[in-house]
């Protein structure tokens, strides 16, 4: 997975991820600051609001433990809908 972004940084991230492929199957899930394969990318120059950080969030054979899913793999799409 390449080209995902986050502003600011953390101690921790919610992500959402399609790692089955497809159109479908978004899954959530938190990764946590220092995890193996996941590191920040370069800071990103950009117009406009320059207030926070946008940076690229690189994955690398990175493993997410099941315990960090947010919901049910494949239905994270809902999870930012909910009210």
């Amino acid at each position: 997975m390449d080209q995902q972004w986050t502003r600011g940084w953390p101690v921790y991230c919610v992500c959402y991820a399609r790692p089955d492929g497809g159109y479908k199957g978004i899954t959530a899930f938190v990764v946590e600051k220092g995890t193996p394969g996941f590191t920040v990318g370069r800071k990103e120059d950009k117009l406009g609001i320059r207030a926070s950080s946008t940076c690229e969030l690189v994955f690398e054979d990175c493993v997410v433990p099941e315990a960090n899913l947010l919901g049910e793999r494949g239905k994270g799409y809902r999870l930012p809908l909910r009210r």
